[in-house]
């Protein structure tokens, strides 16, 4: 025979219902899903995120001032001094030298005496008119060799000093350019400055003598 079936377990007794669990609402507190009642919830402030931290601004460094031109001073300009004027030479005042007469005697023939005024060295006009006329007659009687002496003396008889023989040469040399003047060759004249006379003729005189 077959055994008859075990009877079916019991139910257990169905167990009490959990309550349901609360669910948050966006901003309200925890409420009993239940009962609808419960303290509000402070709206809680999202966590911060981690805010992008914006980017520093590229300082750009100054550029370092530009240094100031260095100011090169300009040499000094060379002060020129300016040459001395060069001073003309001064002018050579030609005068005869006085020397020793190459003959105390003449040589040749005399053929006038013109006479001064003691310390005069120009003649008188009546002598100026003698020498113009014996001028004439030496040029008349002058061969290619012929020379013409003037013998001059000044001062006190016998006296060679320098201003004699100065005082007698200024007279040479008037009765010279007259002669030159009248046509006689400068180069055909000689002239001898003598100082005071020693002969026992006129003291202020000049002597013209024609040596042929």
């Amino acid at each position: 025979m077959t055994p008859p079936p075990a009877p079916p377990p019991a139910p257990k007794p169905a167990a009490a219902p959990k309550p349901a669990a609360k669910a948050p609402l966006s901003g309200f507190g925890d409420i009993d899903l239940i009962t609808g009642t419960g303290q509000q919830a402070q709206q809680s402030a999202p966590p911060p995120s981690h805010a992008a931290v914006a980017p520093k601004p590229a300082v750009t460094p100054p550029k370092p001032a530009a240094a100031p031109p260095k100011v090169v001073a300009a040499p000094p300009k060379p002060v020129v001094t300016p040459p001395a004027p060069v001073a003309a030479p001064p002018k050579q005042t030609r005068t005869a030298a006085i020397e020793k007469p190459k003959a105390k005697t003449p040589t040749g023939t005399r053929k006038d005496s013109i006479t001064f005024a003691p310390n005069a060295t120009d003649p008188s006009g009546s002598a100026v008119a003698a020498v113009r006329t014996l001028a004439a007659s030496l040029a008349a009687s002058m061969d290619d060799s012929a020379r013409v002496q003037l013998m001059a003396y000044g001062g006190q008889k016998g006296e060679k000093s320098s201003d004699t023989r100065r005082l007698s040469l200024k007279r040479a040399l008037v009765i010279r350019q007259l002669l030159i003047d009248d046509g006689i060759p400068s180069e055909r004249i000689d002239v001898f400055a003598l100082g005071g006379a020693e002969d026992d003729g006129p003291l202020d005189r000049v002597d013209v003598f024609l040596k042929g």
